[in-house]
């Protein structure tokens, strides 16, 4: 701003200097445009005033005094009106002084010899030299008019430029305060160069406190220096970055949470710093964390309820079963006559069955393998299960055996699996499944795949097209803020993805 209002200042003297020039002698403004015709006009009246001097000469034997000295600053106006080929022509015109009895110069040389050419030599030279020094002044004066005005136009356009920027920078200045993210102007070396109103109200710091500090002044310690590299890596390849739940430090000392972006801030072609835009999601993480924790306690009690429930369906109507059971086998050891289509053999067969189907719902309802060998060793004795039930085959594939979560994530994973490869085997045809658990960065990713027929529409499935058991596992997925995608294609097979960040998998150590 201070470089500006110098321009201002220069602009103001410049048209002072300006006006100044322009009361040098010339020709007045409104007869610029008939500028040859009065030079014309002034060169016949020098013309005729020699001529008349001349015949005042012839008359009178010479000239006056009065005449003497008006001859001389008559010949510089002409000179200043007229180019300097004509200023000369005319100097060296009354240097002859002609008259109506023709040139009294020649008429003295024939009369008196070269005596006589002194006086009239040293005429026509000094009004030679008058009239070119006149010329070179009105030289001067057009071409210090010249620059006078190309200084006040240039003087003009610097006051045009410095309002436009002025106003520019007033509308800028409205702009950025009036935003409800908070924006925050880096150097190259981090420190803080200009905040706008919203970064004043969310951290209680005012812009005066802040100007100048390093960045890391704001930010915990753990998250300089990785803002530190991001920073100088936006500067150095330009482009922008992310900012996710950044914590800012506030005056009082509490901190709020911030997600936005930024970028390299340029001028003049070249990277200057950083300027970054944020928005608080203090609120939105609290209420999130808030219902995650709800969701987990939900998760908990759905399996603290299925786990009542096979203790209750095993402690009671299992028990009755294989009591039955028993009863049965103790009848057909006493009477072993009975066939295999007596209603004995049918009802021991049936009663059979059903009690081995009731343990294995009482297994799905409570996995042992899940508390015993963790997620993965789970599924692999899914996969084992349904390659003895039906004969598919089955693989597994894993690069986190070792890895125990949470016992509340580790069920919703092993649900959303088992659901996944429920439906494949009963509607997808399919006589190949692989289910596979890797870490991907750091995300945990959980995939189930078959080569059946693929849903029935084909491609992603919406919401719409899903039936219960898909849109049970899509809720478990959003219960554990992990991304659920499902994939098919018409005989090509359906493919479910559950990617977890492994920050809300929290691992168990």
């Amino acid at each position: 701003m201070a470089g500006i209002r110098t321009w201002r200042l220069t602009a103001r003297e410049g048209r002072a200097a300006a006006a100044a020039h322009v009361l040098v002698p010339g020709l007045p403004a409104w007869l610029a445009r008939y500028r040859l015709l009065v030079q014309a006009g002034i060169f016949v009246l020098g013309v005729v005033a020699a001529v008349e001097v001349g015949s005042l000469v012839a008359a009178t034997g010479g000239l006056p005094n009065a005449y003497v000295h008006l001859f001389y600053p008559l010949l510089v106006c002409t000179a200043f009106a007229l180019p300097a080929w004509a200023g000369m022509l005319l100097a060296l015109w009354a240097g002859l002084i002609p008259s109506h009895e023709g040139f009294l110069l020649v008429s003295a040389v024939s009369d008196g010899g070269l005596d006589n050419l002194v006086r009239p030599l040293t005429f026509v030279l000094v009004s030679g030299l008058v009239a070119s020094m006149s010329h070179a002044l009105r030289r001067q004066a057009e071409k210090e008019m010249q620059y006078a005005q190309l200084l006040q136009a240039e003087m003009e356009r610097a006051e045009d430029s410095w309002q436009a920027l002025q106003r520019s920078e007033e509308k800028y200045r409205t702009l950025v305060n009036t935003m409800d993210e908070v924006l925050v102007a880096l150097d190259t070396e981090g420190r803080i160069t200009e905040v706008n109103a919203a970064f004043e109200r969310l951290t209680g710091w005012s812009r005066q406190e802040v100007l100048g500090k390093h960045f890391s002044h704001l930010v915990p310690p753990s998250a300089a220096g990785r803002l530190g590299r991001d920073f100088r890596r936006i500067i150095e390849q330009g482009g922008s970055g992310k900012l996710h739940d950044l914590s800012i430090r506030t005056r009082s000392g509490s901190w709020v949470t911030v997600e936005g972006t930024c970028a390299v801030l340029m001028s003049q072609g070249e990277p200057v710093g950083v300027v970054a835009t944020a928005h608080d999601v203090s609120e939105r993480r609290r209420a999130e964390e808030e219902r995650a924790q709800l969701l987990r306690r939900l998760l908990l009690a759905q399996d603290e309820e299925r786990r009542r429930v096979s203790y209750d369906f095993h402690d009671g109507p299992v028990q009755l079963m294989a009591a039955a059971h028993s009863f049965l086998d103790a009848y057909r050891a006493k009477h072993p006559y009975h066939g295999a289509d007596h209603p004995i053999a049918l009802a021991h067969r049936y009663l059979s069955e059903a009690l081995e189907e009731a343990r294995r719902i009482i297994s799905l309802l409570r996995p042992k393998e899940l508390e015993e060998h963790g997620l993965a060793g789970a599924l692999r004795c899914l996969a084992d299960d349904v390659r003895e039930r039906s004969g598919i085959e089955t693989e597994v594939e894993t690069n986190v055996e070792g890895l125990r979560l949470e016992p509340h994530v580790e069920s919703a994973l092993f649900r959303i699996a088992q659901e996944a490869v429920s439906n494949a085997v009963r509607h997808s045809g399919t006589r190949r499944l692989r289910v596979s658990l890797e870490q991907r960065g750091d995300e945990l990713v959980l995939t189930v795949r078959d080569w059946g027929k693929g849903l029935p529409e084909g491609g992603l499935v919406g919401g719409g097209a899903a039936g219960v058991g898909l849109e049970s596992m899509r809720d478990r997925a959003r219960l554990l803020g992990a991304r659920f995608d499902i994939r098919s294609r018409a005989s090509e097979g359906t493919e479910v993805t559950v990617a977890l960040p492994l920050r809300k998998a929290e691992p168990c150590q």
